[in-house]
């Protein structure tokens, strides 16, 4: 195995791991903060969540180019 393919893993990895908590924080806390739900936020935390996977996605499959 190459070293870029071990990167790639450990980086896809770790931006599913940081979409998740990105959702988190943007969508669920906002359930949790007895404030009106903003759908913009909502919107906001989606679109991070999606983007992060769609990289971490990438980057798995450079990986497996080498």
């Amino acid at each position: 195995m190459r070293p870029w393919q071990n990167l790639a893993g450990k980086l896809a990895d770790k931006l599913m791991d940081l979409a998740n908590f990105t959702a988190g924080a943007l969508i669920i806390g906002q359930l949790i903060s007895g404030r009106p739900f903003d759908w913009t936020i909502a919107a906001l935390g989606l679109g991070v969540w999606i983007a992060l996977y769609i990289i971490a996605s990438i980057a798995v499959l450079l990986g497996r180019g080498e």
